[in-house]
């Protein structure tokens, strides 16, 4: 015997195809419906498809391989039986020419045969066990630091499934596997700098008032003092003078480099002649509506001469309601990182760890205040994971 197996969307359409390929010989062993795809493994967005399980002799096997497979053989069925069939094909077409309510009532047949015919019974699934309070506390906790109603279904499930029945009442074991699944979700890439010798520059963008500015002096000081890096700063700022102006403060105080160019050509001219392995680009803030100006950020981007990073950066305190257009706008021009500011006036960064997932885009680095560079973080997967489940939150549980 030959054992095989087909998937499909239908029971009825998998035993035609079942049919079609070994005729009457297939010998059905097993039908159930199974859950296909879903995202990160979690079974989210997965799809109900069916499956059977059949036995085919292996002489019939051996007679339904294609032609040139196998040595050429003629079989001639007997008069009669060539008569029997062609008879049979005849009525069935009758048969299914005729309005539904002349049909003959179907008469009992084997449950193999019927299998074909008959609708299959739903199956009534086994009762679901309570969730723990653990496992049932995690889904709030979850939507407190602004996840979606969606991901943290699909987090929460993913728990619950690969947790023991004794694990899921232990809160340190609940939130062991929640940081360890976390920590496989979130991406980080907490370093700009080239290789020795090479020359790159970083570029950040964003809406007003998320930290641009005082971020660029950061990166400056932490890449110029401590990695010691030749660094430069430009500010691309043309619409706040003070923005420009606090730049060219902290270039001066660190005795940096500092340009101020005028258009996308001028910037193009000055990246192209500049000697420092590290080019820090400070750009204006703008909104997600202000098409205009998006498309003047993203000429001047174009216009650098040097291999550019382009970094999105975002306040951990702005609205989720805002993120996905913000996200979608900035997409038009292009970037390749979130950078994360203002962690210590907001801890609810669910939000920003499910769109950065959704959109495949790593961190690079985050600030929680005004100290340059000292509130600059290199954040690893854990430490965000480890920010998402707060202290104050777990202990409430």
């Amino acid at each position: 015997m030959r054992y095989e197996t087909l998937r499909g969307a239908s029971i009825a359409r998998l035993m035609s195809e079942m049919r079609e390929k070994h005729g009457s010989t297939a010998v059905l062993l097993k039908q159930r419906e199974v859950n296909e795809g879903g995202v990160l493994g979690t079974g989210l967005f997965s799809r109900k498809v069916y499956e059977i399980h059949y036995m085919v002799p292996e002489a019939a096997h051996e007679m339904a391989q294609p032609a040139g497979s196998r040595e050429k053989k003629k079989v001639r069925l007997p008069e009669f039986e060539r008569v029997n069939r062609q008879e049979l094909l005849r009525k069935l077409s009758e048969q299914m020419a005729k309005p539904a309510t002349e049909l003959p009532e179907v008469s009992a047949q084997p449950v193999i045969e019927q299998a074909a015919i008959a609708p299959t019974k739903p199956q009534i699934a086994p009762p679901t066990e309570k969730p723990s309070h653990h496992i049932t506390r995690l889904r709030e906790r979850l939507i407190e630091s602004r996840f979606s109603a969606t991901f943290a279904d699909a987090l929460v499930d993913h728990i619950d499934r690969n947790l023991s029945k004794n694990d899921r009442n232990h809160l340190q074991k609940v939130e062991e596997k929640t940081l360890e699944r976390l920590a496989e979700i979130i991406r980080t890439v907490p370093d700009i700098a080239p290789a020795r010798g090479d020359c790159k520059a970083v570029m950040l963008m964003g809406p007003t008032g998320m930290g641009k500015t005082t971020s660029i002096a950061k990166l400056a000081a932490r890449y110029f003092f401590y990695e010691k890096r030749e660094v430069s700063l430009y500010s691309l700022d043309r619409y706040r003078l003070a923005a420009t102006q606090q730049l060219k403060m902290y270039a001066d105080v660190m005795k940096l480099p500092f340009h101020a160019p005028l258009n996308a050509d001028e910037f193009r001219k000055l990246t192209e002649k500049d000697p420092a392995e590290l080019i820090l680009v400070d750009t204006s803030g703008i909104g997600y509506r202000d098409g205009k100006r998006l498309s003047e950020l993203k000429e001047l981007a174009e216009s650098c001469s040097v291999r550019l990073e382009k970094h999105l950066v975002l306040s951990a305190n702005t609205d989720g309601s805002t993120l996905e257009h913000i996200f979608e706008a900035y997409e038009g021009i292009g970037f390749d990182k979130i950078l994360l500011t203002k962690l210590d006036e907001s801890e609810f960064i669910g939000s920003f760890v499910e769109y950065a997932d959704k959109i495949n885009r790593p961190f690079s680095f985050c600030t929680n205040g005004q100290d340059v560079p000292a509130d600059l973080i290199g954040p690893q997967p854990d430490d965000l994971a480890r920010m998402i489940l707060r202290k104050d939150a777990a202990s409430k549980g």
